[in-house]
């Protein structure tokens, strides 16, 4: 089933107040396309200065034109990503197992050694009875009280999508 994207600009909103909440370093709004079985990232938060913003800029250079936005990547490019997409279970893993063949490996290596990425908690985003995709948190650390606050801002994308979904 194909579906109309959702307004970028209420989950942009929803995905800035997710990571201000949470402390997260970005955070992640996808849509997964069970046809093609592609993941695409709605929106992103955290890109806006620091350590992410320097650690894009080097990607950038290293492969030109790189673009988070138009990395689409295959649902079975590893465990993490078939267990929230396919199977609907929440992870929480280290970062580089979660990105792993989402992105070159230098990439990568930038992700984790320059923006401190470490830790990752995926919710899978569920609307109308189908799955919609996840949201995906990312930070140095991820304690048991950001868990439960992330959980939290999974049901709100949840409830924004059910209102903006076409």
């Amino acid at each position: 089933m194909t579906v109309q994207a959702p307004s970028r600009a209420g989950l942009q909103e929803l995905a800035d107040e997710a990571r201000r909440g949470t402390h997260s370093r970005m955070v992640q709004i996808t849509h997964f396309e069970p046809d093609t079985q592609l993941i695409e990232s709605l929106v992103w938060s955290g890109f806006g200065g620091g350590l992410v913003t320097a650690a894009i800029a080097m990607a950038q250079r290293i492969v030109p034109g790189f673009d988070p936005y138009r990395v689409k990547p295959h649902v079975t490019i590893n465990h993490w990503n078939i267990r929230v997409y396919l199977h609907g279970e929440p992870a929480l893993a280290p970062f580089d197992e979660v990105a792993l063949g989402a992105v070159d490996n230098r990439i990568l290596a930038l992700s984790i050694g320059l923006a401190k990425l470490h830790w990752s908690y995926l919710h899978p985003l569920v609307v109308r009875g189908t799955r919609f995709g996840a949201i995906g948190f990312h930070s140095d650390a991820i304690t048991p009280e950001q868990q439960t606050a992330m959980r939290s801002f999974a049901g709100k994308a949840e409830d924004a999508l059910e209102r903006i979904w076409e």
